[in-house]
């Protein structure tokens, strides 16, 4: 299960995003880091729970 998105339905979407490689700073020393290109995860809750959790009427 490579870069697909997997619905639940009425909890919401699970998919990969691409975040580009960069050069970031250490916090401590601010030496410049290369960080490397990765995958993360990114979630969209639905309508129904997002109107759940905020007490709204559909």
């Amino acid at each position: 299960m490579k870069g697909e998105r997997v619905e639940l339905r009425g909890f919401g979407v699970f998919s990969t995003n691409k975040q580009k490689a960069r050069i970031s700073r250490n916090p401590k020393t601010g030496e410049k880091v290369h960080t490397p290109e990765k995958r993360t995860i990114h979630f969209k809750m639905s309508k129904d729970l997002f109107n759940k959790l905020n007490n709204e009427k559909e």
